[in-house]
């Protein structure tokens, strides 16, 4: 962050990080008014009152949001639920920095989406549905899953993955203060193109798309035909994907086995785990979707791409 602020502005920044974290908490137990945020306050005070007191101008340039796995198991919780949780933590953590600080600009929230899905229906994934509907919105932006990040056990990533995740975040709040807005990969439309074959759009930071076959980050055991889709028609026999292909630079080819039978077809992405009970790039909800970013992490020189988020897409009847 420092390296490439100075690059960009010529100015050698002080660079303060506040971590509040607490774990095993919804939303609920962590939102305004509860003990992680409270303490994240109280740091936020000191820390402001140490700036100055050194001569430095404190600003708050965004908050990092990684949770949510919590809600996940809650019944009660929708897409519209986690939407709204996300538009309501941006606000109030905008507002509050901004009542400490002074600054006149509010702190984005930058979200990180949860790689976290319960083993019930598979089409149930309000979580990651909700971190995409609030991308944009609020001051809220999507940086993107952490299932290519390397993991330590059966939910959390190891110090590698924390360390990709930390630098994930670093460059959408660059784009997003001295570039041109940071953003994630997103699904924009798909449609039939035949009776058998699905085209989906997407808005990509840098193109073309690629299914990463590599296993170099993703392991690719069980995704090899699907790259991490996962298609339905409420049939209760929808056909399998037979194969899924970079048809443009900006769009994917998704070829059934045979063509749907039911009332309604929908398209889900990394939303299904391949075996167990465990998240992450091995045997996690994942997909092989990424695009094609030059970037590299700073400590082990892995390449930095932009992965693509877990959705879930109603396309209708061929």
């Amino acid at each position: 962050m420092t390296r490439e602020v100075e690059a960009a502005t010529g100015r050698r920044i002080t660079t303060l990080t506040i971590v509040a974290a607490q774990g095993a908490q919804a939303y609920a137990g962590l939102k305004r008014g509860q003990p992680a945020w409270t303490a994240m306050l109280e740091a936020l005070d000191q820390a402001v009152r140490l700036c100055r007191a050194q001569g430095l101008i404190p600003i708050v340039t965004a908050g990092a949001w990684l949770g949510s796995e919590g809600d996940a198991d809650t019944a009660m919780t929708t897409a519209t639920t986690v939407e709204r949780q996300m538009q309501q933590l941006a606000r109030q953590f905008a507002a509050d920095v901004q009542i400490r600080t002074g600054q006149s600009e509010p702190a984005v929230m930058l979200v990180c989406q949860a790689a976290y899905t319960p083993a019930a229906d598979v089409w149930m994934r309000p979580v990651q549905e909700g971190a995409v509907r609030a991308d944009g919105r609020d001051g809220i932006r999507l940086v993107g899953p952490h299932y290519q990040h390397p993991y330590s056990d059966a939910i959390h990533m190891d110090c590698r993955g924390y360390n990709r995740m930390g630098q994930d975040l670093a460059r959408a709040e660059l784009a997003e203060w001295f570039g041109t807005g940071a953003r994630a990969i997103r699904p924009e439309n798909a449609y039939w193109a035949s009776a058998t074959e699905i085209i989906v759009h997407f808005d990509a930071p840098t193109y073309p798309m690629v299914i990463d076959t590599s296993g170099d980050q993703v392991d690719t055991t069980g995704l090899t035909a699907s790259a991490g889709f996962v298609f339905d028609d409420r049939s209760g026999a929808a056909p399998a994907i037979a194969a899924v292909a970079v048809d443009t630079d900006r769009s994917l080819k998704i070829t059934l086995a045979s063509a749907p039978t039911g009332a309604s077809a929908r398209l889900g992405y990394a939303i299904q785990r391949t075996s167990g009970t465990s998240d992450g790039p091995v045997t996690g909800a994942r997909g092989l979707v990424r695009d094609s970013t030059s970037l590299a992490s700073l400590y082990d020189a892995v390449p930095a791409r932009n992965w693509c988020p877990a959705f879930i897409l109603e396309i209708g009847k061929p």
